[in-house]
């Protein structure tokens, strides 16, 4: 025989249990509730999971949308002349290429980046007319 306990909370917060027989019928639908329930929950941490998923798809579909995506042997280095503006951001280093790209993006227009040099595991912004060099210490990308 299948049996249900239910408690009932009194006012002094102490608890008061009694357990009951509960027909085959009842026991179904408990056990199609608790299943259900587990369902749902299993549903929802898919569903979480699909969005974090999708987060990161996004944050990386943004970085292929304008790049290749891929980096190529040389790099940019500062055009430093006279009357000339010099290094985006005073050469400031970026430790991933993701952030480098979204910063990038950000200056694209009034300060015309469009390249992104790696030397030594680091990120720098470079400009459309900066100087190309083509060691192998360097590598770059477009954006």
């Amino acid at each position: 025989m299948t049996t249900k306990e239910t408690c009932i909370r009194l006012s002094n917060n102490s608890y008061v249990c009694s357990t009951m027989p509960i027909s085959n019928e009842e026991n179904k639908r408990t056990e199609t509730n608790e299943n259900t329930k587990e369902t749902n929950k299993n549903t929802k941490e898919t569903n979480e999971n699909t969005k974090e998923t999708n987060e990161n798809t996004e944050i990386k579909q943004s970085i292929n949308t304008n790049t290749n995506n891929v980096m190529k042997q040389g790099g940019y280095e500062c055009r430093i002349e006279n009357n000339k503006p010099g290094c985006l951001l005073n050469n400031k280093s970026f430790v991933n290429l993701q952030e480098a790209t979204e910063k990038c993006k950000d200056l694209k227009e009034e300060y015309n980046c469009s390249f992104i040099t790696k030397f030594n595991n680091q990120y720098f912004l470079r400009r459309n007319d900066d100087i190309f060099v083509n060691l192998a210490q360097y590598e770059h990308i477009k954006i």
